[in-house]
């Protein structure tokens, strides 16, 4: 849905004073006097790229896998394979972006050791084409839509070291076999905080992942539930000191925030009234 040109995203280190910018479909640093330092010489493009925090390696998707490229020594690794026609990894799908305001299918942890993403498999759902014919030819575009009551896409998360290796897959089983996932932080570099959505959006649960080990155990945290649906949003912040984390939640009626403490137990309100928080 991107209609302008030229630069129109800008990517930049959270603890580095280092920018990233694609432009037809390239990777280029920003430098001394907004000069560019193309990074990436590809036909296909280089999608969603990410910095890690530190701002030595920006992660990207390309051709449907993920991709780590090292500003320092230029060195590309490829992190995924097995991509097909309808089966993607490190990008989220069309209701994540759509409906659930997620644009992320992938998250470096927070010393850039790991990488989160997901694996999307669409093959089960049927393409819809969209025929343009307003110009002197007529087009004919195709996506995989997922209409109201059928199937929705089949998702994985795993976590791979960005330098390269195995990925373990995270068990996000539930009841329920149709849900989203919804949202994905991290914790520490260690631990992983998921948010999973039931399908008729009236339960919400929050897991916490240890990832240490080749077989990462789930844990949950904390659970909401409303008889209408569940909002979601973006408030999660985790306070580093003391694990200690922020929430919000509309069980008043209006979405207020909270404190919780690592186990999920509520410490303390922080905000109360009629008027909900609204970010």
């Amino acid at each position: 849905r991107l209609r302008d040109t030229g630069i129109t995203q800008v990517v930049r280190a959270e603890e580095a004073d280092v920018v990233i910018v694609p432009l037809h479909g390239d990777l280029f640093r920003v430098g001394q006097n907004l000069a560019l330092e193309r990074l990436t010489y590809t036909p296909s493009p280089e999608i969603d790229p990410r910095l890690s925090r530190d701002g030595t390696r920006v992660a990207f998707v390309r051709d449907d896998e993920l991709y780590v490229l090292d500003l320092g020594t230029k060195r590309e690794t490829r992190l995924t394979s097995g991509a097909a026609p309808g089966l993607t990894h490190g990008l989220a799908e069309f209701i994540a972006q759509e409906e659930m305001d997620r644009f992320a299918g992938f998250w470096w942890s927070p010393d850039g050791g790991l990488i989160a993403y997901r694996e999307t498999d669409e093959r089960h759902i049927p393409s819809y084409p969209i025929v343009h014919q307003g110009g002197p030819t007529w087009s004919v575009e195709s996506h995989r839509y997922p209409f109201a009551g059928a199937q929705n896409a089949k998702v994985r998360l795993g976590v791979i070291p960005a330098a390269g290796g195995e990925t373990h897959w995270l068990d996000l089983s539930e009841p329920d076999t149709d849900f989203y996932l919804a949202r994905v932080n991290w914790e520490s570099p260690t631990s992983l905080l998921v948010q999973v959505l039931a399908r008729d959006q009236k339960r919400l649960k929050l897991y916490r992942f240890d990832v240490s080990s080749s077989s990462p155990k789930r844990t949950l945290v904390h659970e909401e539930t409303s008889d209408v649906w569940v909002n979601l949003h973006d408030d999660l912040r985790v306070v580093e000191r003391t694990g200690e984390w922020v929430w919000s939640s509309e069980r008043t009626g209006s979405r207020q925030l909270e404190l919780r403490d690592r186990g999920g137990k509520l410490v303390r309100t922080l905000t109360s009234g009629d008027s909900p928080v609204d970010e």
